[in-house]
């Protein structure tokens, strides 16, 4: 009897045990990291502490890239894009998040912000009339839900 409970024990902790070498060969092998930069330095998008929502640089390549903010706001949930009045290039490109967005009267605060390689992007009519979205060369696109205003400044909600 106590033979047999001995072998029961060894085998199953020899049986977790080779489940615990396969799932990191697993892991290693065929899960992509997702790497954001929520607080200013690279992490996984696993160990950060806010709701983001990532388009990544393949998922860039496979709808042939970004040259219009609507291409953004049908891939990512939540976010909604507006190109301006009338659409056309160099008319005011704003995003809405949850509902809130770029001001559209002029030396106004948005309620979020948009950030090119970490540097803020004038908001509101007054900082962007004209000046569309640069979509060129786009690696990755964040969205971070949430307030983000230690990190980023005032309107990054």
């Amino acid at each position: 009897m106590a033979l047999t409970l001995r072998m029961s024990i060894l085998t199953s902790v020899g049986a977790l045990a080779l489940d615990a070498a396969w799932l990191n060969a697993a892991n290693a092998q065929g899960a992509d990291e997702i790497i954001v930069q929520a607080r200013k330095r690279a992490e996984s998008l696993q160990n950060i502490p806010v709701a983001a929502s990532v388009l990544g640089q393949d998922d860039i390549i496979e709808l042939g890239g970004i040259i219009d903010p609507d291409q953004i706001a049908e891939n990512l949930t939540g976010i909604q894009a507006n190109s301006g009045v009338t659409g056309a290039p160099g008319d005011n490109q704003e995003f809405f998040i949850r509902g809130a967005g770029s001001g559209r009267v002029q030396q106004t605060d948005p309620a979020t912000i948009q950030l090119r390689n970490g540097a803020n992007i004038a908001g509101g009519n007054f900082g962007r009339v004209g000046s569309p979205i640069d979509f060129f060369d786009l690696e990755q696109v964040e969205v971070y839900r949430g307030a983000q205003g230690s990190l980023y400044g005032r309107s990054a909600a």
